[in-house]
């Protein structure tokens, strides 16, 4: 969905010199809507909702990190 990219770029049009700033909010904000994410598929198919949360957010932070790596 199309949608789920907007609260990712806020931070770039509330921080207006694009520093590290909006690239760190952005991370972050993408890292709290994953584990929402998984909080809420949790809660959908009876899981561990702290445990699927944790989860699709660490996987997120992983692949941050190699991101991050490879220069992006």
């Amino acid at each position: 969905m199309t949608a789920s990219t907007f609260p990712l770029v806020v931070p770039f049009l509330l921080f207006k010199p694009a520093r590290a700033w909006p690239l760190l909010a952005s991370r972050l904000v993408a890292l709290a809507m994953l584990f929402l994410g998984g909080w809420a598929l949790a809660r959908y198919s009876g899981g561990n909702r702290w445990l699927a949360g944790t989860a699709m957010a660490a996987v997120g932070a992983l692949l941050v990190g190699a991101l991050m790596a490879l220069g992006g």
